[in-house]
């Protein structure tokens, strides 16, 4: 039967690839929307007033790059501390990003940043900013987690030797 630490360290590795998974999809998407009308996301990035003609074009390119890699590394177990630890960084460049948006686009106005493409970015009723803040808290939670299944592991090891 198993014993708490057990129990406990399964919960983990569960919701931990869950987590993975979840962010692993919306990364794929959001690369592939991009990808369908890289002219689109570069003059969003170029309307943010931002980046150069230059560094907006060379991020187009750039960006979905990250995100395609991003998303299938986190799929794959022999990067299990590394990459979420990479997400996070991500993640927290988009939030910075469409923080100083908000603040450089009359305060808030919600315009869209070009995350997810110009065609799901018009369905979408959340503002880039709380999208970017939330997808930011869970790669937090998922490097977080990652450390207690590590710990909960050796725990189980040490126990079991």
């Amino acid at each position: 039967m198993p014993n708490l630490i057990e129990i406990k360290a399964l919960f983990l590795v569960i919701v931990t690839w869950v987590l993975r998974l979840a962010l692993a999809i919306v990364m794929l998407l959001a690369a592939i929307a991009k990808i369908s009308d890289l002219a689109a996301f570069q003059k969003a990035l170029q309307e943010a007033q931002m980046f150069s003609d230059l560094a907006a074009r060379m991020l187009c390119y750039l960006i979905p790059s990250l995100e395609l890699y991003f998303s299938v590394a986190l799929l794959i177990s022999k990067f299990v501390i590394e990459v979420p630890r990479a997400v996070l960084a991500l993640f927290g460049l988009f939030f910075i990003y469409n923080l100083i948006g908000e603040k450089i686009n009359s305060g808030g106005s919600g315009q869209a940043c070009g995350c997810f493409g110009a065609v799901i970015e018009a369905e979408l009723p959340i503002s880039p900013l709380i999208r970017s803040g939330v997808l930011f808290a869970a790669s937090g939670v998922l490097v977080i987690l990652n450390l207690w299944t590590a710990r909960s592991l050796a725990k189980k090891n040490r126990l079991v030797a």
